[in-house]
Formats: structure tokens, sequence, C-alpha cells
């Protein structure tokens, strides 16, 4: 059987995501997404519009600066976030999304104020810290590869390191508080495919 392979990205998947609960649900759609990207307040729901099919992964969110940041640690961030209190300005792809929560959740379980920036999917965010717009930043882990001369990770927000980026520490081992939210990756088919071609897939 064919498989064809349409790239679509935009807005951290909502934009594949949209064309792939519009299509038929014959069957011959499906869709590689994070669920978390498209909890948000949009007409699509990644449980509730879709089938799904079965988790192949897990997107962590990680900590991240620009290259040329003072920033050396977490410690360093925190520092100057206390110290210039909402001063700071800090990304992440979209209000309502599971960066903005893990950014939100850290920022607030140890008392710090920041600016938060929302921008339209992880590429602008990590974009805008490449371009050393804003200070730092939450985004996916993987957004960091091949930008590691750009970019610095300072901590990864999991309950264990990376098996890819095994390099990068966790903010539980670095000691701070902080809550665990991650998406997972998975396989999805408009609402309404038959349960039998699911199975079969």
């Amino acid at each position: 059987m064919p498989l064809v392979i349409v790239n679509n990205p935009g807005s951290s998947g909502f934009t594949g995501a949209t064309q792939a609960a519009a299509a038929r649900s014959d069957g011959n759609t499906v869709v590689v997404t994070s669920a978390g990207s498209i909890l948000r307040d949009t007409g699509v729901k990644s449980f509730d519009g879709f089938e799904i099919i079965a988790q192949i992964g897990n997107l962590t969110p990680a900590v991240i600066v620009p290259a040329a940041s003072p920033f050396q640690s977490v410690q360093d961030l925190m520092d100057a976030a206390k110290c210039n209190s909402g001063s700071l300005r800090w990304a992440h792809n979209g209000r309502g999304g599971f960066q903005q929560v893990a950014g939100q959740s850290f920022l607030k379980r140890n008392g710090l104020q920041a600016q938060g920036v929302p921008f339209k999917g992880d590429d602008p965010t990590r974009a805008a810290v490449v371009g050393e717009q804003i200070d730092f930043a939450f985004v996916g882990i993987q957004q960091a590869s091949w930008f590691e001369n750009e970019l610095r990770v300072l901590a990864l927000v999991a309950p264990e390191r990376d098996p890819i980026r095994d390099d990068v520490a966790t903010l539980a081992e670095l000691g701070f508080d902080r809550v665990v939210v991650s998406s997972p990756i998975a396989f999805f088919a408009p609402k309404g495919t038959d349960p039998t071609m699911i199975s079969g897939m």
C-alpha cells in the first residue's frame, strides 16, 4: 500500500491537525502530532476530535537561553529573576500549551516573576531565543537539536533525563521545584474512523 507523507508545519502541529481532523474518516488519513499542542481552546481537540491509534513518544519541555546569555545555569537565571522581578522576558509556544504551563508552574513554584511572550509554535519560539529577543524559553527539548552553537539548554522539565540528550540535567536533579508537564506524541485518525481499520494500521 503506497504511503504519502505530507508535512504541514505551523502552530505547534495545529495546522496539520486541523487538516487531518477535516479529512474523511475512511482510514486513509492519519496524523502524527503532540497531543498537548492541540489541547488549547480551538476547534480541534486531540481526545474529542480524533480516534487515538497509538502513542509513539513523549515531548518534554526544556529551559533554554541564547548562547550568548550570561545565564550559565538555572540558578543564574533564578538569581537574575529575583533581583530584577518582572523584567526578564520568557517565551513559549502559545497560551494554553503545555510549555506555557511548564514555564508558569516553574515561575510560581519558585516565587519568580517574568514577562511571558507567546509565539505561534516552537520554531518561532526558538528563533526568538537564537535572535536574543527574549531572555529564556520553555520549548520541547528536540528544538535544541542542530542549534547547539546558538542556544544553551539549562535543564529538562522531566522526571528523568532524555535518552538522546542525556547531558542535560533535570530540574529535579538540580534541586528546583517544578511541575512535570509533558505531551504524548501519537498517531491520530479522524473521528469516526472504523475501529477495524485502526486495529489494522
